[in-house]
């Protein structure tokens, strides 16, 4: 559905004379990013507002969860619509245990979630931990909850990760190099 969508979309935006199977492919593919993540974004922000009004840590966790899961090549769900219902578990699973686990635990938690990650991400590259370390630190200067959602962020990011190496024998995770 969201494949058709967005192939009508790259088509309707390319110039006929233009209009190359890897110029379509390559919008196609930009539209549905576009699409998957704006519904995904919405559907959040309904379920924050209707259902837990934590739009306050929808928010936090957007802003620490995003630019960390976008470092990594990563294990994605197979289909949009398990994207979709997989993102927004996340969001309400963190939403209600940043209220729950204390700052102090997560903070001495973070070293070791971030060696982990280094350890077991495709990339292995030492910028990208410093970077997140770096965004932590900034981040929770900003406000201590963010200790809280940074916490989070790299759990689910190496639960990604590891459960991602095992896609030969997961059934909801598949590689997608980018």
């Amino acid at each position: 559905m969201i494949e058709n969508l967005s192939l009508k979309i790259a088509r309707s935006v390319i110039p006929e004379n233009e209009a190359s199977g890897s110029n379509i492919a390559i919008i196609s593919y930009g539209v549905q990013a576009i699409i998957s993540t704006l519904a995904t974004l919405l559907l959040s922000l309904f379920v924050a507002i209707f259902f837990s009004n934590k739009i306050f840590e929808l928010l936090l966790f957007s802003i620490t969860f995003i630019p960390i899961r976008l470092l990594h090549k990563g294990y994605h769900c197979k289909t949009f619509f398990g994207c979709v219902i997989t993102s927004n578990i996340m969001l309400v699973c963190a939403t209600y245990l940043a209220n729950i686990i204390p700052i102090k635990f997560c903070l001495s938690c973070l070293p070791i979630l971030l060696f982990i990650e280094y350890w077991a991400s495709v990339e292995k590259k030492k910028g990208y931990v410093i970077f997140e370390a770096t965004y932590i630190f900034i981040l929770s200067i900003l406000y201590e909850g963010f200790i809280i959602f940074s916490f989070l962020t790299l759990l689910i990011s190496n639960i990604l990760i590891i459960g991602g190496k095992c896609h030969g024998s997961c059934i909801i995770f598949k590689k997608r190099n980018i």
